[in-house]
C-alpha cells in the first residue's frame, strides 16, 4: 500500500495510456515479471511466520497497461531462480486468462513474450536446463514448461535495469515510468532478448512464427479512409 501511495504522490497527473495508432489492428500481450529473494527480514514475533519470503509482481501490457500485481509469496524460496520462477508462474496464469478472454472476441495469440531477469528460470522453463526441487516447485516449473511448449508463451531475458515489474518487488525500486512503453522499445528488447532454440535462431524467425500462428480479428486490410467495395463490411 505504502508504494502504491507513493507513487501516486510522485505521479499524480500520470494517466493510464492505451494506444493503438501504431498497431494497425495487430495487438498483443507483453508481460514482465521479477521477485526479489528472502527480501522479508524476520519478524521479533516467534508467530510470524513471513519472514525471509519473497516478494514477487509482474505488470501486463495490451495497448498500455491491463495488469499489475504485487504480492509476497506464499512459500519461502530457496534460491533466487525458484523466487523467479514463482513469479513466472503466477504472470503466465495472468497471461493465459486475458489470452483466453481475447480469443472470444477474435484474437489469438500465440508464444506471447514473458519478461524475466533470471537465466536460470528461463532455461528451466524452456527445458534446457534441469530442475531438482519439491514437488510445490516441481509444478510450477512443469506448468510453465507445458505452456512454452503449447506455444502459449517464450520467455525473454531482461536486464534487471530495464525489468519494469522491478517496481512491485523491492521497497526502494529504481525510478521507472511502467506507463511509457511503447512498441520500438518493446521491439528492442525482444532483439535483445531473445534465447536461441533449434526452431528459433534469430528474431525474425520468432516474428515469422508469431505471425503464422496468430489470428488478428481486427488486423487493418485497407489504409485509413479507403472505402471497401464489399458494402456489408465494416
Amino acid at each position: 500500500l505504502k508504494k502504491v501511495i507513493g507513487y501516486l504522490k510522485k505521479y499524480p497527473n500520470k494517466p493510464l495510456t492505451f494506444d493503438a495508432t501504431n498497431a494497425e489492428g495487430c495487438a498483443r500481450i507483453y508481460a514482465f515479471s521479477d521477485s526479489d529473494f528472502a527480501g522479508l527480514p524476520l519478524s521479533e514475533d516467534i508467530k510470524d511466520r513471513s519472514g525471509r519470503k519473497s516478494n514477487y509482481g509482474f505488470i501486463i501490457y495490451f495497448l498500455g497497461p491491463t495488469s499489475w500485481k504485487s504480492k509476497l509469496a506464499n512459500n519461502v524460496a530457496t534460491s533466487t531462480a525458484y523466487a523467479e520462477t514463482v513469479a513466472m508462474f503466477h504472470t503466465a496464469k495472468e497471461i493465459k486468462s486475458q489470452a483466453l478472454l481475447l480469443e472470444e472476441i477474435g484474437i489469438k495469440l500465440n508464444r506471447t513474450p514473458l519478461f524475466c531477469d533470471n537465466i536460470s528460470a528461463i532455461q528451466q522453463t524452456m527445458g534446457l536446463e534441469s530442475c531438482k526441487a519439491s514437488r510445490h516447485v516441481e509444478i510450477c516449473y512443469s506448468w510453465l514448461r507445458e505452456q512454452y511448449h503449447n506455444q502459449e508463451i517464450t520467455p525473454f531475458y531482461i536486464d534487471t535495469n530495464e525489468n519494469v515489474a522491478d517496481v512491485f518487488t523491492k521497497p526502494k525500486a529504481k525510478d521507472i515510468d511502467i506507463f511509457n512503453m511503447s512498441q520500438g522499445r518493446i521491439n528492442q528488447l525482444l532483439k535483445n532478448g531473445m534465447r536461441k532454440t533449434e526452431e528459433i535462431n534469430t528474431f525474425k524467425d520468432y516474428e515469422s512464427l508469431v505471425l503464422t500462428n496468430e489470428i488478428q480479428g481486427f488486423k487493418r486490410t485497407r489504409s485509413p479512409g479507403e472505402v471497401s467495395e464489399n458494402t456489408n463490411e465494416y
